[in-house]
């Protein structure tokens, strides 16, 4: 149950990050590019983790 709400959410997250790649596809800011959609990457799966340990713990987080 916990990782199919986990896998719901990775869904969205690449979503959005291939929309921001393919929005700022410039060959000029390819290495700015690059490190926002890595810590774009990191943080959306830190918020996924943080709610998948939340929910194990008993807590509801309103967002996820």
């Amino acid at each position: 149950m916990i990782k199919q709400s986990a896998n719901s959410m990775i869904a969205p997250v690449l979503l959005i990050v291939m929309s921001i790649v393919t929005a700022f596809n410039l060959p000029l800011f390819s290495l700015k590019q690059g490190v926002d959609v890595a810590g774009i990457v990191v943080l959306g799966g830190l918020l996924v983790k943080q709610g998948v340990v939340a929910r194990k713990a008993g807590r509801k987080l309103p967002l996820i």
